[in-house]
């Protein structure tokens, strides 16, 4: 079940009281191409939060709906717990996922300015939260199968009940995926690595493909692999690593935003023998002026060629 929350509803606090049983899945990570440096640096007392430092990643929104469609299917008695993000709420409503929203009465903004102030927030953050509080609201309504207006004082976990399950196994793998969803994972820091090494071929967060005296291009590497992108170096895709056992959850992957990083990743991909290599393409189509997300999945074979995943 998802939950699209309203910021400072109570998000983080419920998933707390329900470990294993409800799961903060955070936005920022997905959001910014540079979340774990600038989270690496930050000094005491700064805030991630609308840090001027932070760069957007380009669709990042695909990315971040992809790990909530993989959330459902893995665990879909959980809650999902999710900011009310409007294009992640119009895909949830065109693949009909069911979802609640959770959002403060209008005349609740002093209240909710209290709160952002409280936990810290910066002044870049109220300026969007309280200096566009109407327009923040307008329509969420509108969204959800179930909306929940919070009254004076009220928070999530007054309006919504968790229902604990009885599947230990996968509650402690959700509580150990939710501890590291704001950690590089291994295949994200060869990624940065590999972009630290090619400076001065990068641009905006993408790795040079012409052949160096370091680096010799290799085709093959990602034949198989179709797109949809009429650019012929774009990319919006996620490369992981999915464990064999379907109880395990997944715990190592990346967000690929060229063909070029894709290219380089899997020719330093590492052999997991427990584990099958996979490439997701992540495309958006807008149908009857909506957009609509649609996923390509493809998997190594044993001829190290890519077959689309069925």
């Amino acid at each position: 079940m998802v939950i699209a929350g309203f910021a400072g509803c109570g998000k983080t606090t419920f998933c707390e009281k329900n470990p294993g049983d409800a799961i903060d899945l955070v936005c920022m990570p997905f959001k910014y191409s540079d979340f774990y440096e600038v989270a690496g640096s930050l000094k005491e007392g700064e805030k991630i939060k609308a840090n001027e430092r932070l760069m957007l990643r380009e669709n990042w929104e695909l990315y971040y709906y992809w790990m909530i469609r993989y959330l459902l299917w893995y665990s879909p008695e959980r809650q999902i717990v999710i900011p009310t993000i409007r294009k992640i709420m119009e895909f949830l409503t065109a693949d009909y996922i069911p979802y609640t929203v959770v959002y403060p009465e209008r005349e609740r903004k002093e209240e909710y300015e209290g709160r952002y102030r409280n936990r810290g927030d910066s002044e870049s953050f109220l300026d969007v939260f309280i200096g566009r509080w109407d327009d923040m609201l307008d329509g969420l309504e509108q969204y959800g199968k179930k909306q929940i207006a919070l009254q004076e004082g009220q928070y999530l976990s007054d309006v919504v009940s968790c229902m604990p399950t009885d599947d230990v196994y996968m509650s402690r793998q959700l509580v150990r995926f939710a501890e590291h969803l704001t950690q590089e994972t291994s295949l994200a820091k060869k990624l940065r690595e590999l972009r630290e090494k090619f400076p001065e071929k990068a641009e905006k967060g993408q790795c040079a493909a012409e052949e160096t005296e370091e680096y010799k291009w290799q085709e093959n590497q990602s034949e198989g692999i179709q797109t949809d992108c009429y650019d012929e170096d774009k990319l919006c895709a996620v490369l992981y690593y999915e464990p064999i056992c379907e109880e395990d959850i997944l715990d190592d992957f990346v967000w690929i935003e060229s063909k070029k990083e894709l290219q380089l990743l899997l020719e330093r991909a590492e052999e997991k023998p427990l584990y099958t290599l996979k490439v997701s393409v992540l495309l958006m189509e807008m149908v009857k002026d909506k957009p609509k997300y649609r996923e390509v999945v493809y998997r190594k074979n044993t001829e190290n060629r890519w077959n689309r995943d069925v």
